[in-house]
């Protein structure tokens, strides 16, 4: 007698369930970032107008957090500003001249 394992069903609503924590995990990292003050206003909002802010704050906390090319090289050339200019500066803070 062959034993079958069965997989298990996966349902619509368990799908639904799991992307709704996925994008609601999203959601809570952006209400982590706001300002306390800016958690209590949003607390006095009504649902809909509070659902608008929630998804606005996190749209703009993704945007802030998205690395791209523009930002790494922007970065890359502020850490070289930097390292230029403290090979320039000595210890006491007096700028060496060439």
């Amino acid at each position: 007698m062959q034993i079958m394992h069965l997989k298990p069903v996966v349902t619509s609503n368990q799908l639904l369930l799991a992307r709704i924590q996925n994008v609601g995990a999203k959601f809570v990292e952006a209400l982590n970032e706001l300002p306390h003050d800016q958690l209590i206003e949003m607390l006095t909002l009504e649902d809909e107008e509070f659902w608008g802010e929630l998804k606005k704050q996190a749209q703009f906390h993704t945007l802030i957090n998205t690395i791209t090319p523009a930002k790494k090289a922007h970065e890359d050339l502020a850490e070289a500003r930097e390292i230029n200019l403290s090979l320039w500066i000595n210890p006491v803070g007096y700028i060496n001249q060439p």
